[in-house]
């Protein structure tokens, strides 16, 4: 029963695309697009790439033949859905060498604002309609690995670590609890390496959030997190997005990706708690798609923590996957 309902939204989205195909829509073929983790030199192909004008062109086709409620059902469960792409593609070797504090964080990437609508050119009646979308599912591929050895025998090929992406959201400040207005910040810019430093390794560290004024360059300030009843420390919420394979200098590909309802592996407790996959590395990311609203910014941050821990980043490439509302 599995392996068939994990077939349901690759025929749909086949039936879908032929549908497109007759509209005169060029869409790529769902076949050569399935994702899986992989390393580095084989790293995953990218989804279905389709614009808000494919949604709403195959929609308006299928309210012909079926009635709204059972059309926005049909677009979902085929994972129709538009995507937006943004990616940093930059080397950056982030160390735990030179800090005192044991905790090197670094944003590494930062999107734009979480759309709530797009302009829909209608071609019938010469005129521009808004349509509205909705934040379906979140994915991330990292491309990176550790400083490729550690002492501890028992960590060596595991996603125990303690190198890793988190995610942050960030919200205008006057849509949070009161706190002073950020100052504004200059365009976006490259950075190149951070280094910080660690105390004695003590095992993989549980999630916290890592020192403030990181990266303001990128369009990142602390002040904009969005606060959570699950969060630690300063009561920022963040969220594990993906563990380096530990122990090895080859750069891996990961691949996370998050829906809109996400059940923490191995976990009945408070559904916000952070839980990850101690197989695979990957942050279960619960509560993350619920957690976002129109003119919210995803940020990525890159950690490394204890001494002689290095995060070495190639590549960070985050997909966000819009449905119509």
């Amino acid at each position: 029963m599995d392996s068939l309902s994990s077939l349901i939204p690759i025929s749909l989205r086949r039936g879908l695309l032929h549908t497109a195909s007759l509209l005169g829509l060029s869409t790529p073929d769902p076949a050569e697009n399935e994702t899986t983790a992989s390393s580095a030199s084989s790293a995953p192909k990218d989804p279905l790439e389709l614009s808000v004008h494919h949604l709403v062109a195959t929609r308006d086709l299928l309210l012909i033949f079926f009635p709204p409620e059972l059309v926005y059902v049909i677009l979902d469960l085929a994972e129709y859905w538009a995507q937006v792409k943004s990616a940093r593609a930059q080397a950056v070797q982030l160390s735990t060498f030179g800090s005192a504090d044991a905790d090197a964080s670094m944003c590494y990437l930062v999107l734009p604002a979480i759309l709530e609508h797009e302009l829909y050119a209608d071609a019938d009646v010469d005129a521009e309609s808004t349509i509205h979308v909705k934040v379906r599912r979140v994915q991330f591929t990292t491309v990176s690995h550790d400083q490729g050895w550690c002492s501890d025998p028992a960590l060596r090929g595991t996603y125990r670590g303690s190198t890793w992406f988190e995610a942050a959201i960030l919200r205008p400040s006057q849509a949070q609890a009161p706190s002073p207005s950020p100052p504004p910040t200059p365009p976006p810019t490259q950075t190149q390496t951070q280094t910080q430093t660690q105390p004695p390794h003590h095992g993989p560290p549980a999630s916290a959030p890592p020192p403030a004024g990181l990266d303001p360059a990128l369009g990142y300030d602390p002040v904009l997190e969005v606060a959570s009843a699950a969060a630690d420390g300063d009561g920022r919420r963040r969220w594990n997005v993906q563990r380096n394979f530990c122990a090895s200098n080859d750069h891996r590909a990961h691949v996370v990706a998050w829906g809109a309802v996400v059940h923490p592996p191995n976990s009945n407790s408070d559904p916000g708690a952070e839980s990850e996959n101690a197989d695979t590395g990957a942050g279960c990311g619960a509560g993350f798609v619920e957690c976002l609203v129109p003119g919210d910014r995803i940020a990525v941050i890159a950690r490394a923590r204890y001494p002689g821990w290095s995060n070495f980043i190639q590549r960070v490439e985050v997909s966000v996957y819009y449905g119509l509302a």
